[in-house]
């Protein structure tokens, strides 16, 4: 038998001689490309194709090793989550969505990052009355920078040195000129860091999830992502792809669509978690933009940055156009 490792398996990281296989064993695990015989010391790494032999009463039981996924969001990325604050709509937007991530999603504690001066000061003070009324207590920490233009810099570093699992921020505002210069402010920070983004709308708790599906790999950790979310939070979730209008849609086009909402298929029926399938037509930013009124939380891969206005970054528009929170994983 053959079984694809889960990201999360509790098998993930151990070595062959930790595992301690009885009445059974891994004959071979293939891997980027490269096929490996596996000895005592071969350390399993998720997304192996291992090949089990054994008893074939033994395979349901071997199989929950590799594919038993532990829900770990934001912990697989870091323990602490990052708040920045730029202004009065940062605090009112994203504290209190921080505290549920905090608490919910048993996070160690929130870092909140604010420019250094006296205004830093009102948003300390303001800060610290929103997580004293939070139930139960929250840990954070207060982080100043000396200028407001280095706020971006320090975000990047801290998610690379400072055991970040997810940052939480509001929308960074867009004019017409930045839009024609092809700026994509929110998508270009999410690949720059090493974790998720989650831009806060105030939409938690999170009961409906979406996942966009587009039949690329950072779609496919995005389903994965919102499966381990939906596990911890108990919430439904659901994808959805969108082929073109009916009057220009072609049969590559519809097949795309339906080859998306497979990939993601495939994800919850590795993690045995029931996903809700949604094929639409039309604009995607229009049609997902839509939908997302029935959903608290967008989790959406990302696979390029920048946008321009002939060829839009699909995935900035509806972090702007939608009104549900978003969270960013990329590839």
């Amino acid at each position: 038998m053959e079984i694809k490792v889960l990201r999360n398996s509790p098998a993930v990281g151990k070595s062959m001689r930790d595992i301690r296989p009885k009445d059974w064993l891994v004959g071979a695990i293939y891997r980027k490309g490269e096929i490996i015989i596996p000895r005592g010391d071969t350390t399993i790494q998720k997304d192996d194709l291992i090949t089990i032999v054994g008893h074939s009463s033994l395979f349901k039981t071997v199989s929950k090793l590799f594919t038993l996924d532990i829900p770990k969001f934001p912990l697989e990325y870091g323990k602490n989550i990052l708040v920045p604050v730029r202004d009065e709509q940062d605090i009112e937007t994203s504290v209190e969505e921080a505290i549920y991530l905090t608490k919910d999603f048993k996070a160690s504690k929130i870092i909140f990052l604010v420019s250094s001066g006296v205004v830093s000061i009102e948003y300390e003070a303001i800060i610290q009355k929103i997580v004293q009324l939070a139930e139960g207590r929250v840990e954070f920490d207060i982080k100043r920078i000396d200028k407001e233009n280095e706020l971006e810099e320090t975000i990047v570093e801290m998610t690379r040195h400072e055991n970040i699992g997810c940052v939480v921020t509001n929308l960074y505002k867009i004019g017409m000129l930045e839009k024609l210069m092809g700026t994509s402010k929110v998508v270009n920070l999410a690949h720059r860091i090493s974790c998720p983004l989650l831009v806060g709308k105030k939409r938690f708790p999170y009961k409906n999830i979406l996942v966009p599906a587009n039949a690329t790999r950072a779609a496919e950790l995005a389903a994965e992502v919102a499966v381990d979310i939906g596990r911890i939070a108990e919430a439904r979730v659901a994808t959805a792809s969108v082929s073109d209008p009916v009057f220009m849609a072609s049969k590559d086009s519809v097949k795309w669509a339906q080859t998306a909402l497979r990939h993601v298929r495939h994800i919850g029926e590795m993690h045995h978690f029931p996903i809700k399938e949604i094929l639409l037509e039309g604009n995607p930013i229009k049609e997902i933009a839509n939908i997302a009124e029935d959903f608290d939380l967008i989790v959406m891969g990302s696979s390029t940055r920048g946008m321009s206005i002939l060829k839009p970054n699909v995935g900035e528009h509806i972090i702007h156009k939608a009104k549900s929170s978003i969270l960013i994983v990329t590839s």
